[in-house]
């Protein structure tokens, strides 16, 4: 389905509003991808190292806005709230971006795809915890799982993994990051060019 995936848009750092109290989610990169038939909307978080996150046991304060909004991040996803206390909330409401967007952009591929910049097991296993509870495997570096039907959207998953620096290779995880920079920067000029030509045509 995606091997003939084509940018049409992106947008960084894209705020989605979560349909309850509290703040929009923050994507590092929301892509909008053309398919042989129709879009996918693509999430993709970058990650160097830090987790994601608190676990939602931990981010539950008993304020009734967080609540409700859990249970409702837990209806777009198909889990219980019950099931969720154990996963990183992060990885809830990252997934539920773009399942919104899916639906807002009338079409029903999504997937959140982290790109790793780091050998971080932990946060590994972390992703893996939550995709299993979506009934999903762990993914292969470089590959997609999925789809999962959440709220009416085909969710896929994956984990994009870059060189780690090690103590003989110190400056590779700063190479990782300039390249990833330079590869948001090619979208962005991208999008702009798209941007012209939309205006272009009046």
């Amino acid at each position: 389905m995606f091997k003939s995936a084509e940018l049409v848009d992106a947008f960084m750092e894209r705020q989605v509003d979560l349909g309850s109290e509290g703040r929009h989610s923050q994507t590092d990169l929301l892509v909008i991808a053309g398919l042989a038939q129709g879009l996918a909307i693509l999430a993709v978080e970058g990650k160097a190292g830090e987790s994601f996150g608190d676990l939602v046991d931990r981010w539950l304060d008993g304020s009734k806005g967080k609540e409700v909004r859990l249970d409702l991040l837990c209806e777009q996803l198909g889990l219980s709230p019950d099931a969720a206390l154990q996963l990183r909330y992060q990885l809830l409401h990252r997934s539920v971006s773009a399942i919104r967007e899916a639906k807002r952009y009338r079409t029903d591929v999504a997937a959140l795809l982290i790109h790793s910049f780091s050998d971080d097991e932990e946060s590994r296993e972390d992703f893996g915890s939550f995709l299993r509870s979506l009934g999903l495997k762990e993914p292969v570096p470089g590959t997609l799982v999925g789809p999962v039907m959440c709220d009416g959207v085909r969710f896929f998953a994956g984990w994009v993994q870059d060189g780690a620096a090690t103590d003989e290779n110190p400056e590779q995880y700063l190479d990782d990051l300039r390249d990833y920079a330079e590869r948001l920067a090619q979208w962005c000029d991208r999008v702009r060019a798209l941007c012209d030509e939309r205006k272009s045509r009046g």
